[in-house]
């Protein structure tokens, strides 16, 4: 095995620091938080539902007949569609 050996080099100076006091102003407010609705809280357990049911419709029918997620489909795609619109209005409305 080898051994490196290094040279300790001169150290730098430390950097100029300023004289004088620093003023530190208050942050903004933060606007007022509108909690979402009760539908818009809900739809994740739907999406969840709805995928829980596909699969048991998968197993109990051994995709036999028809696929379920050919039927789960639109459903899926009809909730998260209402639920990505749901409350835009919501969004602009100004506090009271």
């Amino acid at each position: 095995m080898s051994r490196l050996i290094f040279e300790a080099r001169r150290r730098l100076p430390s950097p100029v620091t300023r004289k004088g006091s620093i003023s530190i102003e208050a942050p903004p407010e933060l606007p007022r938080v509108i909690p979402p609705s009760l539908l818009r809280r809900a739809l994740p357990v739907v999406i969840v539902l709805l995928i829980v049911g596909m699969i048991v419709a998968m197993v109990a029918t051994g995709m036999r007949l028809i696929s379920p997620q050919t039927l789960f489909f639109p459903f899926g795609i009809g909730i998260i569609k209402d639920g990505k619109n749901l409350g835009v209005e919501r969004q602009d409305a100004q506090p009271e």
